[in-house]
């Protein structure tokens, strides 16, 4: 079993291809949605837990559950400023194992959404939404928004190589 983590997978949100937001490498939205899918489940086994750091996806009810339920993996989702239009109910419907509205301190590391402001010593705070194409973000801050990772997760234990 592996420990995987990922951010801003943001499936069906197109305008995040054009240069008005991100500019994606993608074709279309489709073809990022395909990607996305296609990496995460190449590396991401059935039992591997996969921490999602929220902004998972801006489709409509029943593609977003469709889309998370072909990922592979026990998925847990921090709530990213994308995710509050769906309830923890519609998470977990979407396959979702554990869903914390809040970061999930596992004592030297932190998981949130967006950076904290404030991290003790001795710990890191992983974390997406910035999209910025820097992985380390300062010395305790380590970013893991799919822009970053080559649209892929990451293993845990690999960010801190």
């Amino acid at each position: 079993m592996n420990i995987w983590i990922t951010s801003d997978t943001h499936f069906y949100h197109s305008r995040i291809i054009s240069s008005e937001l991100e500019d994606r490498p993608f074709d279309d939205m489709n073809d990022m949605n395909e990607a996305i899918v296609d990496n995460w489940n190449s590396l991401v086994h059935p039992k591997d837990i996969i921490f999602h750091l929220g902004d998972v996806s801006l489709g409509r009810a029943q593609d977003t559950r469709d889309i998370c339920n072909s990922l592979n993996g026990l998925k847990v989702l921090v709530y990213g400023n994308h995710d509050y239009q769906r309830t923890v109910s519609f998470w977990q419907k979407a396959g979702f194992v554990y869903i914390s509205k809040k970061p999930i301190d596992l004592g030297a590391v932190i998981l949130s959404h967006e950076p904290l402001k404030e991290v003790p010593d001795e710990v890191f705070n992983i974390h997406g939404h910035t999209h910025s194409k820097i992985r380390k973000v300062s010395e305790r801050h380590i970013n893991v928004s799919m822009d970053v990772t080559d649209f892929k997760p990451v293993l845990l234990e690999n960010l801190f190589c």
